[in-house]
């Protein structure tokens, strides 16, 4: 990397770094490789910790610092991207009004075809105008930004973020892919409106605010999809397919080991069955037709085609980490993203993750990549060996290109993983700082060309700080 420049910590930009409360830029050793990562909030011990660290040199791009210093006003948007905002203020504030309308009257009802209807006609708007827009590949998707500030309730931003990152993730991955000819209106509708939909069931729950969930709670939160589907299931007007994705959004994993599915596929295909038997004895046969469609639809094999439910899965949990709650705030786009890079070996199919990384994500954070030259990176091997145990390697990004996913990497070594369940239960992937084992012959792989490798993991120096620094010194 021939732009890094020597870290001089002087007065002013010490000063400026306290008053940001924030990693301003990437910093990097003198092998070019990432060691301290951009983040937004952090805290005064945090910074102090950079401070330190400086001591020894560090060092950054000079386009980065001169951003932060005010230099520069707007960064140069990676090759292939644009600053062209792609959604207006008046276009999210009408969404917003009639999303709070609808959940409004949801507290005390059903849906209902007027709701079905209302619902469809905004997102067609939406669609279409996104669809339209020249920049519809290259341009800002700008949701995250536009909600700040806003008066919506929470439950409400999540579902503008949902049904738009959804509509993108969808629509930019087929034109990117081409298949462009394939986008269809009422397919993107379903979608949107899947996602609009997936969470009207907590308004009817007792949903704790608290952290320290029991493993009660945690149960009862889980259940969610099936109370949504129950207050739609009844409307006529609403796609068969939308009902399936909102029970089955929160479980895109393909793996039948280790994975964050949820509900318990057994409890769901339980309840389904015992209450269409309720529905049929009670004449109401059309509600029972659909909850036994729904059972035969679940027992089918895998379609790995139908990237609907891992799509819906990535805009839910980037909606929810981008959104405060009452327990914490909300995380800034680019960590959001690499939380959900770093939990993804259980929770999403590749595919999907990487559409989403290389299609949605660099937009959603202001035209910044997560993952560049100099980045650390840990990849995961496919094996044609079905019963082999999973290959991880330990990687340095040399080069970077428009899909950020699938950039150059330099080999360093191979690392042992294993599966860590953490106190909310959700299963996460454990390297072993221990096991990394170097390899000098530093073979370069373009993940472009290359199919058997992709990135599943991103070690930093906040939460895998022994791990980054046995790969990097």
């Amino acid at each position: 990397m021939t732009d890094l420049h020597l870290f001089d910590l002087n007065e002013d930009i010490r000063q400026r770094i306290l008053d940001s409360k924030s990693i301003p830029v990437d910093f990097y050793n003198k092998q070019g490789q990432v060691i301290i990562h951009k983040k937004p909030d952090v805290a005064e011990h945090e910074i102090h910790k950079l401070f330190k660290i400086s001591e020894r040199g560090i060092y950054y791009r000079e386009a980065d610092l001169r951003l932060f210093t005010g230099e520069i006003t707007e960064p140069e948007p990676p090759q292939g991207f644009s600053n062209v905002k792609l959604f207006t203020e008046q276009m999210m504030d009408g969404f917003g009004n009639d999303l709070t309308s609808i959940f409004s009257d949801l507290k005390n009802t059903s849906i209902s075809s007027i709701h079905a209807q209302k619902s469809r006609q905004r997102v067609t708007e939406i669609f279409d105008e996104f669809q339209s827009n020249p920049d519809v590949m290259p341009g800002l998707l700008n949701i995250v930004n536009l909600l700040k500030g806003k008066n919506f309730d929470v439950n409400v931003q999540a579902a503008m973020k949902r049904a738009i990152i959804a509509m993108s993730i969808k629509t930019r991955g087929m034109m990117g892919t081409g298949k462009a000819r394939q986008i269809q209106l009422v397919n993107i509708g379903n979608l949107m409106m899947t996602a609009l939909f997936t969470h009207v069931g907590t308004v009817k729950m007792d949903i704790p605010t608290t952290q320290g969930l029991t493993a009660k709670e945690r149960e009862y939160i889980s259940q969610y999809p099936f109370v949504s589907y129950l207050m739609l299931v009844h409307e006529p007007t609403i796609d068969p397919n939308v009902k399936y994705n909102i029970l089955r959004h929160r479980m895109p994993s393909p793996s039948k080991g280790n994975s964050n599915n949820y509900p318990d596929l057994k409890w769901m295909l339980s309840k389904l069955k015992n209450m269409s038997d309720k529905y049929k004895e009670q004449g109401r046969v059309e509600i029972a037709s659909d909850m036994l469609a729904q059972i035969k639809r679940f027992l089918a094999p895998y379609d790995p085609s139908d990237d609907d439910v891992p799509i819906l899965s990535l805009a839910t949990e980037f909606a929810s980490l981008t959104t405060d709650t009452k327990w914490r705030k909300a995380f800034s786009p680019l960590e959001a993203t690499r939380i959900m890079l770093n939990e993804s070996l259980y929770s999403y199919h590749v595919r999907s993750t990487r559409e989403f990384i290389d299609y949605a994500a660099i937009s959603l954070s202001e035209n910044q990549k997560l993952i560049r030259e100099g980045t650390m990176v840990i990849t995961q091997v496919s094996s044609n060996d079905k019963g082999s145990e999973p290959v991880y390697e330990v990687a340095q990004v040399v080069e970077e290109y428009r899909l950020q996913s699938r950039p150059v990497i330099k080999r360093l070594g191979t690392i042992s993983a294993k599966p860590k369940h953490r106190n909310d239960k959700k299963i996460i992937p454990e390297f072993i700082p221990t096991s990394f084992t170097k390899d000098r012959r530093a073979a370069v792989y373009n993940l472009n060309q290359d199919h058997t490798r992709y990135i599943v993991f991103l070690p930093d120096n906040d939460s895998t700080p022994e791990l980054l620094e046995t790969i990097t010194t």
